[in-house]
């Protein structure tokens, strides 16, 4: 498809917003939406999952070849290319997906927004790189900086497209874009400057490579207006931008203030180290959350006086999640050396004792990102913007106390703060569904006793293999198969014994639906 008209259907090609595509006054579009949601959904992961599984093993391959220093310089840059593609955003994207619809002026304004505060950002960046790198105690980190400061306007060119296709539940293009671009942009640029040894630039020019593809990519994909306009046909489009785009800084600050930290104080090595052993996982949450995040705010802006559906949806949400992530992370910290070596091997031993906290951190981090976009979705981007506010503040002082220690201190106060974070945002959640806690509660404990068996598996598998003389690679793969088979029976107990909260339940009766062999691996029929 060719026009941006055709592909979108809630968008107007007159210029005055339109409501096509939505259901008459009084008739349920439900069936139809919680089609195209699970759609959505099954897309968002499958490309997640495709270029998570990519990132992990070549991540391995360049963590090796490089070690801890290359990765530390370009997560200085990465900590401002990050908080200025929130900048450079502006909570636009985010507005163009919420409103129910959407004119061509809506658009072009957009698009001609984001683009002009990417230069801004690219220029400012570009002159300040200095400072920046001196901040650091890293002169060398400079030209790293001028060079990927051209990211903002990269990103900024492909991100009203990536709204379009967002707001239409087009996840499956979406994820095709990221995903062929990510590995065009490593495995044909960034692996082979890597086995030349060049360093921290074959880490540079693979990102620069994937911004610029992707956005082609997408942009080829929504073929949207472009042509500059200043004025915005909507009214209080501005306004909830912003208060998304706050409520995303500060979210930023409390996933890379203690980065910032850590690289001032303690240095480019340790934030190397620090910051593999954070996105080692990190990834595997961030690919469960965002895929849903994205799906779950979508269908939160279609849905948000449906507020039954928004919480059987919500908890149903909140089981499915916890039954993945606290048994996942549970296990990785009761093993933290087996999956150090297994992954990175001996160069990156010292990352061993930061691993336990941040691991234990992601299965709270995985939850409360499941509250944003229903508040957001229901047009309450302020009061996630204060619970920001609040549990930034709460890191900026446990920051400062750990920091006189280590940096395993600062861990520690990764994972409180993502604790504290998790209770406020689940609090205000279940009062903006009128929901109590019980029924909260009531969902998370199966996955909290799955986590414990799956844990207490994956110790026991670990422990015994300690005098087998095995490679780390191997061990960790057999502990990993130990614990997961543990998990999978366990999980299948539950399920028969009916030991499941109603909501999970429920979401999990539209999966067997589309995976019939999981339904007869469980109840045998």
């Amino acid at each position: 498809m060719n026009t941006w008209a055709v592909q979108l259907n809630t968008i107007d090609t007159t210029g005055q917003d339109s409501n096509a595509g939505l259901a008459p006054k009084g008739q349920s579009d439900e069936p139809s939406m919680s089609q195209r949601s699970f759609t959505a959904l099954k897309w968002n992961y499958i490309g997640s999952f495709a270029r998570s599984g990519s990132q992990f093993a070549i991540g391995i391959i360049l963590a090796r070849l490089l070690g801890p220093e290359p990765f530390g310089l370009v997560a200085v840059a990465l900590l401002v290319i990050s908080l200025g593609a929130l900048i450079a955003d502006f909570g636009l994207t985010s507005a163009l997906v919420q409103r129910k619809s959407v004119s061509r002026e809506d658009i072009r304004f957009i698009f001609t927004i984001q683009l002009l505060i990417g230069v801004i950002l690219t220029l400012g960046i570009y002159f300040l790189a200095g400072r920046i790198a001196a901040y650091f105690n890293r002169p060398d980190a400079t030209f790293v900086l001028q060079v990927m400061s051209f990211m903002f306007v990269l990103q900024a060119l492909g991100q009203t497209a990536a709204a379009l296709l967002r707001r239409d539940l087009d996840f499956k293009r979406a994820q095709l874009a990221q995903f062929g671009s990510y590995i065009t942009g490593y495995v044909f640029l960034g692996m082979p400057m890597a086995f030349m040894g060049m360093g921290v630039w074959s880490l540079v020019i693979a990102q620069l490579a994937q911004a610029s593809l992707n956005s082609v990519a997408l942009y080829v994909m929504v073929r949207h207006p472009v042509s500059p306009y200043f004025k915005s046909s909507g009214k209080g489009l501005f306004h909830f931008g912003i208060k998304v785009m706050v409520a995303n800084l500060g979210s930023w600050g409390i996933v890379n203030l203690d980065s910032a930290v850590i690289g001032r104080i303690f240095g480019v090595i340790n934030l190397g180290l620090y910051s593999r052993a954070f996105n080692l996982v990190s990834n595997p949450m961030g690919v469960l959350v965002s895929s849903l995040q994205s799906v779950l705010f979508s269908v939160s802006a279609r849905a948000q006086e449906d507020k039954p559906a928004l919480l059987r949806t919500y908890l149903g949400l909140l089981g499915a999640m916890g039954f993945i992530c606290f048994p996942m992370f549970f296990a990785v910290a009761v093993i933290p050396g087996t999956v150090i070596n297994g992954v990175y091997g001996e160069k990156w031993v010292a990352a061993v004792p930061l691993l336990v906290p941040l691991a234990l951190a992601m299965p709270f981090g995985a939850l409360l990102a499941l509250g944003g976009p229903v508040m957001t979705g229901m047009g309450r981007a302020g009061q996630e913007t204060w619970i920001q506010f609040v549990a930034l503040v709460f890191f900026v002082l446990v920051l400062w106390w750990t920091s006189r220690y280590s940096v395993e201190a600062i861990a520690w106060s990764a994972f409180a703060t993502y604790v504290f974070r998790f209770g406020l945002i689940t609090a205000v959640t279940l009062k903006l569904l009128h929901c109590s806690w019980l029924p909260f509660i009531q969902s998370l404990a199966a996955p909290l006793l799955l986590a414990g068996v799956t844990a207490g598996i994956t110790f026991l598998a670990d422990n015994l293999l300690s005098e087998v003389a095995m490679s780390p690679l191997l061990r960790l793969a057999v502990v990993t198969f130990a614990g997961g088979l543990a998990g999978a029976f366990m999980f299948a107990l539950l399920l028969r014994r009916q030991l499941i909260a109603k909501p999970t339940n429920w979401l999990l009766d539209h999966l067997w639906v589309r995976i019939p062999m999981a339904r007869r691996f469980i109840y045998g029929a």
